[in-house]
């Protein structure tokens, strides 16, 4: 037996209901619930590892092997030095590239050397400088794909709730 659905006695319009683009827009609202979640843990571990850099780091030096200017566009550039450096009692020699500053890259130029912060326990872990400063960008990122994902969970919410006031007759 098919039920028929009977218009309000008020002769209100159903509202705009597009299946298709809400299934797009569910998708994009768990994509971007999964992407914020690992964005702001990525971020996180960035904040913890200046902040171990920054309190446990010793300071050695590094020796410079390549330097690179990148055209990002728009009159931006990015700056990259390359540099082995050899943690005390060590025997490996580690090589990393480093994005730095327009004056860290500078001065790296005219000596030809430059200051590595690391971990002694993991000598990777590592960065150019004497003050290390977190990266925040990660974390920004991430609460702005929660903000979207919220957003679009909002949307639905009232989508869902408007198509329930028209079935029950409590048309607005």
């Amino acid at each position: 037996m098919v039920e028929t659905l009977k218009l309000p006695p008020d002769g209100s319009r159903p509202p705009r209901v597009y299946p298709r683009l809400n299934r797009r827009i569910w998708l994009l609202m768990w994509l971007s619930l999964a992407g914020g979640l690992a964005t702001i843990g990525g971020g996180l571990f960035e904040i913890y590892r200046a902040t171990q850099l920054r309190t446990h780091g010793q300071q050695i030096e590094g020796t410079l092997v390549d330097s690179n200017k990148l055209s990002t566009g728009k009159g931006r550039t990015a700056y990259s030095v390359t540099l082995n450096y050899q943690p005390p009692n060590d025997p490996t020699t580690y090589q990393k590239q480093f994005s730095v500053t327009p004056l860290q890259y500078d001065e790296i130029l005219r000596v030809g050397k430059g200051d590595v912060t690391l971990l002694a326990a993991d000598p990777t872990q590592s960065a150019v400088g004497g003050i290390v400063k977190p990266n925040y960008e990660p974390l920004a990122m991430g609460v702005g794909l929660l903000a979207v994902s919220g957003g679009i969970a909002l949307y639905r919410r009232r989508q869902s709730k408007q198509v329930e006031a028209y079935l029950h007759g409590k048309s607005s």
